[in-house]
Parts: structure tokens; sequence; C-alpha cells
């Protein structure tokens, strides 16, 4: 645990778990995640305690993160909204390059979360069969039923109608395009992280969202979901097509809670009751970029900037620089050995 550093079990302390405690708190968390996280990690002193007696008690016996009962997360502003989306890859389909971001999933799975109100690990698993036509109407499904899916619970299994936006900016291209070129899943490059399906890609969106201003803990990705109710409210869909879309759990059987009584003019309906006039976003996608970062350390930023620059001869270049700089700067040699020694 880099927190904490590695530790031998017989090496953890009270203090240990009070510095992994207050570390939950600064993370981007609600702070019933920030207690599962705790409880999960304080079973295995217990274990060691109760079940192999590998230490004489449990330290973090009675450590705890209190949850709170009042609803801190909102749902997004409209000006949030404009200042999150205005940003370049929006605007420009400036996608990141990465396995973290998924390249093309960063810009898609935000604008579906906008118009769906899915969970970000719904969105993260989804295969491109997942995104199919019905009499006409294309629609998203959610389900666990494919390699690598889970979900929260039964009621989160659901037939979403696409919004009119999504299919304007270019989803039904995109999700036609990555099965023409033989992928299975829809973000082919997307690390998915087995037991938490959407970790990656939203530790990404946090980042992304605080270095486009929006630097306090919410709105957040799941702030999304209740942007869609709030609209769909206010639009007078009854709760239980509500439900039906966003997948949350109601009184009944899961017959009763998401599709008896709930046609697909029902569902059409309370999707595209949802609208964002103001975010007026250009369409941009073109075709899948799939972009994976750069590997190769400094060799292969030499190799980008010779051909940038067109020299046949960058790394005689680049090392001819150095030594340029070694001679205006003699101290630059002893400093960096000397920090290497530190480190």
């Amino acid at each position: 645990m880099q927190v904490i550093g590695n530790l031998r079990i017989d090496q953890l302390t009270r203090a240990h778990g009070d510095t992994y405690r207050s570390w939950l708190h600064t993370q981007d968390i609600s702070s019933k995640t920030a207690r599962m996280r705790l409880v999960w990690v304080k079973t295995l002193p217990r274990y060691a305690h109760k079940e192999l007696e590998l230490i004489p008690r449990q330290p973090w016996e009675g450590l705890d993160i209190q949850v709170s009962k009042e609803q801190t997360r909102r749902a997004w502003r409209d000006d949030e909204l404009q200042q999150l989306f205005s940003q370049p890859l929006f605007t420009n389909y400036d996608t990141p390059k990465g396995s973290k971001s998924g390249s093309d999933a960063a810009y898609w799975v935000p604008l579906i979360g906008l118009y769906t109100g899915a969970r970000i690990g719904e969105l993260a698993q989804l295969r491109a069969d997942d995104i199919f036509v019905v009499d006409g109407t294309p629609m998203l499904r959610i389900t666990d039923s494919g390699a690598g899916q889970r979900l929260k619970s039964d009621a989160s299994k659901r037939d979403i109608p696409i919004h009119s936006e999504l299919v304007r900016l270019g989803l039904l291209e995109y999700a036609q395009a990555i099965k023409a070129a033989g992928y299975e899943r829809l973000w082919p490059i997307l690390n998915a992280n087995p037991e938490r399906p959407g970790l990656y890609i939203s530790n990404w969106f946090g980042e992304f969202r605080r270095e486009a201003g929006l630097t306090e803990k919410y709105p957040d990705f799941h702030s999304f979901r209740h942007l869609i109710r709030t609209r769909m409210s206010k639009a007078k869909i009854p709760e239980k097509v509500q439900d039906a879309i966003t997948g949350h759990e109601t009184q009944g059987s899961i017959g009763t809670k998401v599709y008896q009584g709930i046609d697909l003019e029902d569902r059409i309906e309370a999707i595209e009751a949802v609208s964002f006039p103001f975010l007026r976003l250009p369409k941009t996608y073109t075709a899948p970029r799939l972009e994976k970062a750069q590997r190769g350390g400094w060799k292969a930023r030499v190799e980008a900037r010779r051909k940038r620059q067109g020299s046949t001869d960058a790394f005689h270049i680049v090392g001819k620089g150095r030594k340029q700089q070694m001679a205006k700067n003699p101290m630059t040699k002893t400093t960096a050995a000397a920090g290497t020694e530190h480190h």
C-alpha cells in the first residue's frame, strides 16, 4: 500500500491506520465509499490476529469513518456543464492517449453519462454489441451477460434509448466502426479493472474535470445520475420510468421495477425530455482514434523530435545540446549526480 509503505503485518501500528484513514478523507470519493474501503482493509489485520494468530492484537480495532447522513453529491449546474464540455476534448475531438482514459472513451463516456445517467462502471465495460437498433430506435444495453461484465444489482439490467444528440454526434457511427474493425469491447484500449470496471476512467475523469477548473469535490461523474433524474422530474416523467432509465431499485419484483407497464415509447419520451441546448457541441467525430500512450522513454521522445524537425541525426543534436548546457553550467552534472544518489 503506497500510503503507508510496504510493511510486514507485525509492523502495522495504530498510527498507520490513522494515516490511511486521513488519506481516504482526501480522496475524491464519498464518505460511504471511504468507510467501505477502510472496513475492507481492516479485514487483513483482523484475520491475522483472530484466525492466524500472527499478531497479539488488532491494531486498527475501532478505527472508523463516519458516513454523512445528508446528501452531499448534487447535480451539475449549467455553468459547470458549459465549463466541462467547452474543453478541446469535446469541441475538437482532441482525445487523450493511453489506456487509463481509453482515448475515444474519454470523449464518449461522459457524454453518454450526461444523456443516460448510467454509472461509469456500466459504461466502461460496454461491448460493441451493446449498441443496437430495435424497430428503428438505437438502444444502449446495460448488462452483465458478457465476459468481464458486472452490475451493481439485477435492477441495473436495462435497455436505454440512445438520445438523439448522441446520434447526431456520431455514437452509432463510432460503434459501427469498432464492430467493423473486429473489436468486441466498445472501448478497445480502455484499461478495465476486473473488480471495478470503471476505476481507471473514473480516476482519469476526476483529473480531467479538475484540470478544467472544476476543483471542488462535487459535481463528479456520478452527479450525472442526479442531473438526469432532476431533468426528467421537471419534465413530469413518472418515477417508475426514471428508475427504468437509471437502473435504480424500487419496490416490487425486478419485472415490476423496470419493465412492467414501461414500453419503448415511455423510455424514448423520458430520454428525449433531457436536453442541454446551451451546450451546442459541434460534431467532430470522424473515426476511432484508439491512441495508446507513447512508450520507449527518452529514445522514443528523441525520435519523435527528429520527425518533427526533419533532422537525420536527432540523437547527435540532443547530445550536443546537453554538452553545451553542461559547459554553460558545470554544476549541472554534480547536482544531477547528487540527486540520483539521494533518490
